[in-house]
């Protein structure tokens, strides 16, 4: 009761005590249901996806074998020291190349290496978020029942990264709207979420 409190008083003093009564107080529902209906997952599908995401993460190992995209430094040495391509941006601490997601895409738009790598680092994570971990997710309905959180927890937050906790709707077990909707990769995995009949 005296947190409940607390948190009133704070909410208020903020001006965010309508918000909380109007918005998230009856969204509570509504996510549990979703929680509870699930997601319907074709695992022949899923597999089916995993094997096309591996064959091209392989084949474009197969044409660097001396590099383990895995690793920034792998990464760094081919893109900057061996391709000699420019240095967009450099990391905050140590001052080297940068190779985040961002500075990739960049460099993808004019060099097929770096393009490359663009692909190996989706089909990568796409195969280590999804196609290994919804199986073990499954649950006996053949569905995921997976989380549905309104706000950013407080041991997710990362003070090094700005817009953690944004207040916006996220999922988690698995992170379902993290799945790219715009790439033919990300949709092969998207295609093993199927409606039930009559649907």
């Amino acid at each position: 009761i005296l947190l409940a409190e607390q948190l009133q008083s704070s909410l208020t003093a903020e001006s965010l005590w309508g918000v909380y009564e109007t918005i998230d107080l009856p969204v509570v529902s509504v996510l549990a249901k979703m929680e509870m209906a699930g997601v319907r997952v074709d695992l022949n599908k899923l597999a089916h996806a995993g094997d096309k995401l591996k064959e091209i993460r392989d084949h474009i190992s197969a044409e660097f074998p001396a590099y383990n995209f895995r690793k920034d430094a792998d990464i760094r040495g081919l893109l900057y020291n061996v391709l000699n391509l420019p240095v967009l941006k450099r990391t905050k601490k140590a001052k080297l190349p940068s190779v985040e997601k961002e500075i990739l895409n960049k460099l993808a738009a004019t060099n097929e290496v770096a393009g490359k790598i663009v692909v190996w680092n989706e089909t990568d994570s796409l195969i280590s978020k999804y196609v290994i971990t919804m199986p073990k997710l499954l649950h006996k309905d053949g569905r995921i029942h997976g989380r549905f959180n309104q706000a950013g927890r407080y041991e997710d937050y990362d003070a090094d990264k700005e817009g953690t906790t944004t207040g916006r709707l996220s999922s988690s077990s698995p992170n379902l709207t993290n799945i790219p909707h715009r790439t033919a990769l990300g949709k092969l995995v998207r295609e093993a979420f199927v409606p039930a009949k009559g649907y």
